[in-house]
């Protein structure tokens, strides 16, 4: 996106389809972090979300990340990481859903912007 082109952050967002054969959320839930790689080399948290344990999939708000990679911020896009946490129950399981062959529950970013 361009300098001009403006994210508008609530409506852009990462979907991640949860593999159910494979994930196992504690009934309280679990913490996901979005993180990435800071200038010290660090991960640095950039967004906390709270899954609960009837959720087929998780809704990451990506615009306000977006926008500080955009206008420098954040510093330099180098990748996202996902990292669960041990506030709740760490021994939380979680399969992101992906199949090459049927795209309906791959994982996708929503993004809206506007000029």
């Amino acid at each position: 996106l361009s300098d001009q082109e403006k994210i508008i952050h609530e409506y852009s967002n990462l979907i991640l389809y949860t593999d159910p054969t494979f994930t196992e959320i504690h009934d309280a839930g679990m913490v996901v972090y979005v993180t990435h790689v800071n200038s010290s080399g660090e991960d640095e948290i950039l967004k906390t979300i709270t899954v609960d344990s009837l959720s087929d999939s998780i809704t990451i708000p990506m615009g306000q990340i977006l926008r500080g990679y955009q206008n420098g911020s954040i510093g330099t896009y180098n990748g996202l990481k996902l990292k669960m946490g041990g506030t709740l129950y760490n021994y939380s399981r979680i399969k992101i859903y992906y199949d090459s062959t049927q795209s309906n529950f791959n994982p996708r970013l929503d993004l809206m912007y506007t000029e």
